[in-house]
């Protein structure tokens, strides 16, 4: 029998269990051992029938191998990359391990590392990779922040809307080829928040259920998932702001009534971890007031004050909490 035709017999005859019994990971792992086995039979074949074949031999050998281990890794009908997630790394190139330690490095560093990082970054192919993709995602709601009003790049809408567009295509793409990686769910919730600016208010608020979800699933998946604490904390507080009326169209949708302490629990998750610790440092002084926690009040904005000043909006937030200090 031809490998294709084993192959698909396999999966012909495992798929009704996968169905029936939920049971995708333990099945497609005993598949994988099929395969292997296959694959190491073919190999030894090919090897015996010839002999003189000399370095063409040897390259079919490893295609096979390759063929044998590598399918039920990377398809993309069942991505599993959380639990595959050593499997996948493995086939990143030395090129491209370098480029995505360049592209965080600039993107942590500055507004023009921001930018910077995603030149580097737009021409990649991110087939090939679900870092890429993912990274892809993220510098699009980053890209986004860099035009709005009182940027280095001056306030241009056409380039936000682009940005937030695209931003959510390629989260969902991420969370389509790996739905138990958090980044994806986390760069959904991001570019949906990015793109609030452009829709009503009915939208809004559906939109608002949806990155309550998306957030909620990448906390699921990775408890510290800091960014992820922070947008449901910022989700918490501006849920706080809206009209009465707006808050009520809200909870019809499924959306609960926000708390102070719901925004505080995130936001403490979310401190040293998330890239945004001075605007951090406020919103937990604001909620920790409110809350009669005066000294922990005190103590976040001592702690948040001291930090780098690392990009643009990080400005806005030291005069805040300078002036907050000034009162002490």
């Amino acid at each position: 029998m031809e490998l294709k035709e084993r192959v698909l017999d396999a999966l012909n005859r495992h798929w009704p269990l996968l169905l029936s019994a939920g049971l995708v990971m333990i099945e497609l792992r005993r598949i994988r051992v099929q395969l292997t086995l296959i694959g190491d039979e073919l190999v030894r074949s090919n090897q015996e029938g010839n002999n003189n074949g000399g370095s063409a031999s040897s390259s079919s050998s490893r295609r096979l191998r390759r063929a044998s281990t590598s399918a039920t890794s990377l398809d993309d009908w069942y991505s599993v990359y959380g639990s595959e997630q050593d499997e996948l790394e493995a086939e990143l190139s030395d090129d491209d391990k370098q480029l995505i330690e360049t592209i965080d490095r600039l993107h942590h560093s500055s507004d023009k590392g921001i930018r910077d990082a995603w030149e580097l970054l737009k021409e990649a192919d991110h087939a090939r990779s679900v870092e890429l993709l993912w990274r892809k995602a993220r510098a699009q709601c980053s890209m986004y922040g860099q035009f709005r009003p009182g940027t280095e790049m001056g306030d241009h809408v056409d380039k936000r809307r682009e940005f937030a567009q695209r931003g959510l295509v390629l989260a969902e793409e991420v969370i389509r080829r790996a739905p138990k990686l958090n980044h994806g769910h986390r760069y959904k919730a991001a570019a949906l928040g990015c793109n609030m600016e452009f829709v009503g208010t009915s939208e809004k608020v559906s939109n608002g259920k949806i990155i309550k979800e998306c957030t909620e699933e990448a906390i699921r998946l990775n408890a510290n998932d800091g960014s992820a604490h922070y947008i449901l904390g910022r989700f918490y507080c501006e849920l706080l702001k809206l009209p009465w009326m707006v808050r009520s169209m809200a909870a019809k949708i499924g959306i609960p009534n926000a708390t102070t302490g719901d925004a505080l629990r995130h936001f403490e998750a979310s401190k040293g971890a998330s890239g945004h610790d001075k605007d951090v440092g406020v919103q937990l002084y604001k909620l920790y007031c409110q809350e009669g926690r005066h000294d922990e009040a005190r103590a976040v904005v001592e702690w948040a004050i001291e930090l780098p000043i690392i990009f643009k909006s990080d400005e806005k937030f030291q005069a805040e909490l300078e002036e907050i200090k000034a009162t002490f």
